[in-house]
Order: structure tokens, then C-alpha cells, then sequence
């Protein structure tokens, strides 16, 4: 009987998040998009608009045999750009007439078109690599046949060029459409950008600029992927380099094919991923394909001191000293109990690292020592912060974002069990600040933070400190601690 009802339960939940999507879609995005169309004026100025720097922007696409009955709204789209200095690069491997026949009457138009007829009709990533190797901008854009670009798209890139000398990759906002010419829906709003998040699913997608030199440095597109060449393309690039930035708007219109996974594929390009970075990491496939948890290895077990912030409760430090003795087999800890108020030496810290929790939560996740400390042992993050719930399970803390708006608290009142906008609540990503508790941190880093004139929960000055010293805050989503 438990059984089912947890299943309708389950239905009932998936039913009212499709119906507020829905709503999300039909009114919000509608208005979003009426609210940042061009206007013809803007559309004037733009074209009329000199940039004290204007590179070539090379675009290119490949054609398979499926792709013919789309080739003209993607070139359209980019032949119809604001921005001028721009060529298209056309690899056609559909060994068929039509496409070569629809590209030779752009090209009597446009001398900007580019084209070279492939014998790789089932291999994209050799076609890419063709239509790259005639390609001359100092930046390039893979553009999947079907794919449109806003006609404002690559003004924008120029844009950021012109502000950030030294970017080497630039993505946008992207939204599909399941038939060209009808409405686009299902708008991703993607955030800055984000490693971790980028090793659990292939957030940035479509309408990728790369700086050519860049380009080149990461190789050519593998031409034993059938499926998933752009996400370890992608992955080659980030890798070498730390300027990469993120354009809040919606340039990129993709069309929707439906293609089957192949979870083999992708987890094959994140293993090869982790070879290149050296990091040595389980991946678990997670219910809905496409998105993944990452495991990190240990080459040790560091002692970790456990620092409780008692708040004169006996009975709830009671339950949380139970809660974190039956919900671990790490080796190697301690706990420490701290009045509220109290300054630790370093001399009373034994760990290297602290984990640091108010004497109100439980730990609710088994082993959470060893989660928290396979991302924090990887070096290059700063603090790990875990999913902290209420009595209800609704999420309190797992994470913040500075917006311009001031603090976000990412997921807060959302229910633990949900996935969130992108699955995001269920996916390791790297956030901007964190809360006090369910986190842990070097000992040193610890005793920077200032207990006695906390605001908010959130020590920023620490946060910004760590931030330019140490770098990234990581949110591990299983992990999971909740507030009596």
C-alpha cells in the first residue's frame, strides 16, 4: 500500500511541475521574448556599427543526409547576421545533389559561402574537421545543420570581444523548436560558466565561439564519436583555458531531432576528459539520460574534525552526535562541540580539514564524510557544501549565487526530492558563496570564518577572501544534512 501511494504520490508531482512548465512557457517566455526582440532600428544600428575590433567569425556546419530538408533555415540565419565579417563553412557529407545544388545558388550570391563535398556521410566529426580546415576566422562556431542563430548572434559575440581581449570561448542562451518556423519553446537559461556542472551534463550545448589558436591547440573533432563529438570538443577546449565567458541571451534556436542516447558514448568522452585533467573519477549515469554523478577518488583519508556549534539543546546535540556516527565509516575523525559565540584554536582543531554543523542538524546521508572529502581532496576547490533541508524536506541551503540582485539561495524552498529547472538541484556544480553549516573547508580556512558577526548566515568577507585566494565552492547534492 506504501508503495503505491509514494508512486501517486511521485505522478502527482511530475503532473503539477509539467502544468507550472507549461505555464512557464506559454506566458513567461512569450513575454520574455516579445520583451527582447530586435527592433528595426536596432536592427540598423547594428549593421551600421563599426567595432574598433572586427575579426572574421568563421561559422561552420556539416550536412548528413537527413539534414537537406533544413539546410536553407540555417544558412538563412546566417547569412541574414548584423555583424558582416563573417564566412560559412559547409561540409557537405549527405552525398546527395539537393544540398549541393542549394549551396551552389548561395554561393552565386554570397562569395562569404564556403563548400567542400565530403565522402564521410557517417562520420561528423571528419566532416567538421573539413569544413575547419577551409575555414580562415580567428574565431570559429560549430553550427549543427538545422540550428538557427538569432540575427543579432554574432554582433554580440563581437561585443564581448571587443570588452574581453583576452576571452578564447563564448556561449549564449539557447531555446529549440520542434518545426522551423513555429514558435521556439523550452528556453535555457544557462549559468556562467561552470566545470562542474559541465562534467554532469553538457549545460553549454549549441552555438559554441572558440578562438581559433585555441581551436587548434585542442585537436580535431574525434572521428569515432557518433553521437557526442561536440561535448568532447567542448571539453578539449575548457581545458585549455580559464576565459570563457557567458552571454545572457537567447542567440542559439535548436532543432529538436529526438535522437536516442547513447550513454556508453558520453561516459566514454567524460572518462577521457578526467584521463586528460588527471583526475581519477566514478561515473554514475542518474535516472533521466544525458546528466551524471561524479565520484571522486581518494588517494587517502585525511583526519577531518567535525566542529558542532552547540546551541544548549542536549537533547538535539544528542541526536546529531548519533546522526553522524551512524551515517559514516570513515576512519579517521573527531568531534568537537563549540558554544555559539566561542573562538577555536588551532591548537584544538585536530583535523586538516573541518567540517563544520550547528548542533540543531542531523546528517541524513550515508558516508557523507568520505562525499564531502573526495570533491574537497581533488585541490582545486576551496570549501564543499552540502543539501541542507527542513523538517518538511524542503531545501534551506545548497548553495549561493551572487546575482545582481544581491545573495541567491539557490533551490530554497524547493523540495529536496525535486529536480529543479535543468535537473540543477540534483547536479554537483560550483556556486559563489555558502552557508555556515553542512560544509566543509581546509582547518586554516576555518578559523577565518568570523562566528561572532555572521549575517545572514554567510560569512562573505570569508567567501570573497577564499574566492580570490583559493577559487572555486563546490555544492555536492549528496549529501544531504536537515535542520531539527
Amino acid at each position: 500500500m506504501t508503495g503505491t501511494v509514494n508512486g501517486n504520490l511521485n505522478l502527482l508531482h511530475k503532473v503539477k511541475k509539467t502544468i507550472e512548465d507549461a505555464r512557464l512557457e506559454k506566458y513567461d517566455y512569450e513575454e520574455y521574448k516579445a520583451k527582447h526582440a530586435l527592433t528595426k532600428d536596432e536592427i540598423k544600428a547594428q549593421r551600421e556599427h563599426v567595432f574598433p575590433y572586427e575579426p572574421m567569425i568563421s561559422i561552420i556546419t556539416q550536412i548528413k543526409k537527413e539534414d537537406v530538408i533544413n539546410l536553407r533555415h540555417t544558412m538563412d540565419s546566417v547569412l541574414s547576421q548584423t555583424y558582416r565579417n563573417i564566412e560559412l563553412c559547409v561540409a557537405d557529407g549527405s552525398m546527395d545533389d539537393e544540398a549541393s545544388n542549394v549551396i551552389a545558388s548561395y554561393m552565386r550570391e554570397y562569395s562569404y559561402v564556403r563548400y567542400v563535398r565530403t565522402k564521410s556521410s557517417n562520420m561528423p566529426g571528419a566532416n567538421i574537421n573539413e569544413a575547419l580546415d577551409m575555414s580562415h576566422g580567428a574565431y570559429v562556431i560549430y553550427l549543427r545543420c538545422g540550428d538557427e542563430l538569432e540575427r543579432n548572434a554574432i554582433y554580440e559575440y563581437v561585443k564581448v570581444i571587443n570588452k574581453k581581449a583576452r576571452i578564447d570561448i563564448i556561449y549564449a542562451d539557447q531555446d529549440e523548436f520542434l518545426k522551423h518556423g513555429y514558435r521556439t519553446v523550452n528556453p535555457v537559461f544557462k549559468p556562467n560558466f561552470n566545470m562542474d556542472l559541465l562534467r554532469t551534463n553538457n549545460y553549454i550545448d549549441a552555438g559554441v565561439l572558440v578562438r581559433r589558436s585555441l581551436a587548434i591547440r585542442a585537436g580535431r573533432y574525434d572521428e569515432n564519436l557518433a553521437k557526442y563529438y561536440e561535448y568532447d570538443y567542448l571539453l578539449r577546449c575548457v581545458e585549455g583555458t580559464s576565459y570563457i565567458g557567458h552571454i545572457s541571451k537567447m542567440l542559439c534556436h535548436v532543432y529538436n531531432e529526438k535522437k536516442e542516447p547513447d550513454i556508453e558514448e558520453e561516459m566514454m568522452v567524460l572518462k577521457k576528459h578526467f584521463l586528460r585533467t588527471g583526475v581519477i573519477a566514478t561515473i554514475k549515469p542518474l535516472e533521466n539520460p544525458g546528466y551524471y554523478s561524479i565520484n571522486y577518488h581518494m588517494d587517502n583519508t585525511p583526519h577531518v574534525t567535525i566542529v558542532i556549534n552547540d546551541n544548549a539543546d542536549d537533547y538535539k546535540l544528542k541526536r546529531c552526535i548519533e546522526s553522524i556516527r551512524s551515517k559514516t565509516i570513515y576512519r579517521s575523525y573527531d568531534i568537537l562541540v563549540r558554544k555559539f559565540g566561542a573562538k577555536l584554536s588551532s591548537e584544538q582543531i585536530e583535523g586538516d580539514y573541518v567540517i563544520s554543523m550547528d548542533s540543531d542538524y542531523v546528517v541524513l546521508s550515508h558516508n557523507f564524510i568520505e562525499r564531502l572529502m573526495e570533491r574537497m581532496s581533488q585541490g582545486d576547490v576551496s570549501v564543499v557544501c552540502s543539501k541542507i533541508v527542513d523538517k518538511n524536506k524542503r531545501i534551506l541551503h545548497a548553495g549561493i549565487k551572487f546575482t545582481k540582485n544581491g545573495a541567491k539561495y539557490l533551490f530554497r524552498n524547493m523540495p529536496s526530492w525535486q529536480y529543479g529547472y535543468g535537473m540543477r538541484s540534483m547536479l554537483q556544480q560550483n556556486v559563489d558563496a555558502f552557508p555556515v553549516q553542512g560544509i566543509i573547508m581546509k582547518k586554516e580556512d576555518y578559523l577565518m570564518m568570523d562566528f561572532e558577526n555572521l549575517t545572514d548566515e554567510i560569512d562573505l568577507n570569508c567567501c570573497k577572501t577564499l574566492a580570490c585566494r583559493d577559487g572555486l565552492f563546490s555544492y555536492e547534492p549528496n549529501v544531504l544534512f536537515q535542520k531539527l
